[in-house]
C-alpha cells in the first residue's frame, strides 16, 4: 500500500511540473559587456562620422555665417546626443552612471546652443560662451571629485593663469571679465578629467574614465587654438576652424563614449 501511494504522489508531481512552465532566469547585462557589441557603438556612430565630414566640407572653408552652416556644424553635437540617450546605462556596475548620463547629456546640450551662437561672432561670441561655460560646469560636476591632486590643479591653474596673460594683454571691456571665468572652469574640468583617468595608486580606471579624461584634454586644446586664433594669431580660415573643430568634435565624440557600459 505505502508503494503504491508514493508511485502515485511522485506521478502527481510529475504530471503538475510537465504543467507548469519554466520560470524564467532574470534578464542580466552580461559582465563588461556594453548594449551591444563593439560593432554595434561603432555602427551608431556612423553618421557622426559622416555629419562631421559633411561639416569639413561645408562648414569649414565658409567664413561668413549662415543658418545652413550652423546646422552643419551642429548636426554632429546633435548626433552624440542621441546617441547617448540610446544607451541603456542601467546594467552598468559604475555607481552613479544613470546620473553620469544625464550630466553628459546637459553638457552637450549646452555645448550644441554654445555652438550655433559661436558661428555668428561679435555679440553671439560672448553668449556661445557663456554657454560654453555651462556646459564645462556641467562636466565638472559629471567627472566629480573623488580623487583630487592638488599639484595637478594648482599646475593648471598656472598654466591657465600664463595662457590669459597672453591673451587679454590688448583686450579690454566685457573680455577681461568673460575669458577669465572661462578659462576657470575649463581648467576645473580638464582637472577632474585628467583625475578621473589616472585615479591615485591601487586604483584601476575604468575605460570610461580613460576616454572622459582624452575628451577633457582634448576640449582644452580646442579651446586653447580657438583663444589665440581669436585674439594672438592669424592663419587662414580654413586652417583655423580645421584645428578648432577637429579637436572640438573629438572631445565631445569621447565624452559622450564615455556614458556607453
Amino acid at each position: 500500500m505505502s508503494s503504491e501511494v508514493e508511485f502515485s504522489d511522485s506521478s502527481v508531481q510529475e504530471s503538475s511540473s510537465k504543467m507548469t512552465p519554466d520560470r524564467e532566469e532574470p534578464r542580466t547585462h552580461p559582465d563588461g559587456g556594453d548594449n551591444g557589441s563593439r560593432g554595434e557603438t561603432l555602427l551608431l556612430m556612423m553618421p557622426f562620422f559622416m555629419l562631421t565630414l559633411t561639416s569639413f566640407i561645408y562648414f569649414v572653408p565658409t567664413p561668413s555665417p549662415s543658418i545652413t552652416g550652423t546646422a552643419l556644424k551642429c548636426f554632429p553635437i546633435i548626433h552624440l546626443l542621441l546617441f547617448v540617450l540610446q544607451q541603456d546605462v542601467t546594467f552598468s556596475k559604475e555607481e552613479g552612471a544613470v546620473t553620469y548620463q544625464n550630466k553628459v547629456l546637459a553638457g552637450l546640450l549646452f555645448s550644441v546652443i554654445g555652438d550655433a551662437f559661436l558661428v555668428w561672432g561679435n555679440y553671439f561670441f560672448l553668449v556661445g560662451m557663456t554657454f560654453f561655460g555651462l556646459a564645462q560646469a556641467i562636466y565638472i560636476s559629471a567627472f566629480g571629485w573623488d580623487h583630487t591632486r592638488i599639484w595637478l590643479g594648482s599646475a593648471l591653474y598656472g598654466t591657465a593663469a600664463g595662457v590669459l596673460a597672453a591673451l587679454l594683454q590688448e583686450e579690454s571691456g566685457v573680455f577681461l571679465v568673460a575669458l577669465p571665468l572661462y578659462t576657470f572652469l575649463l581648467a576645473t574640468m580638464l582637472w577632474r578629467a585628467l583625475d578621473r583617468a589616472f585615479p591615485m595608486s591601487g586604483e584601476t580606471p575604468t575605460w570610461q574614465h580613460r576616454v572622459s579624461g582624452a575628451g577633457g584634454l582634448l576640449f582644452a586644446l580646442s579651446d586653447l587654438s580657438l583663444g589665440f586664433f581669436k585674439f594672438q594669431l592669424d592663419y587662414s580660415h580654413v586652417f583655423e576652424q580645421s584645428i578648432i573643430m577637429l579637436t572640438y568634435y573629438a572631445a565631445q565624440m569621447l565624452i559622450a563614449l564615455s556614458v556607453v557600459n
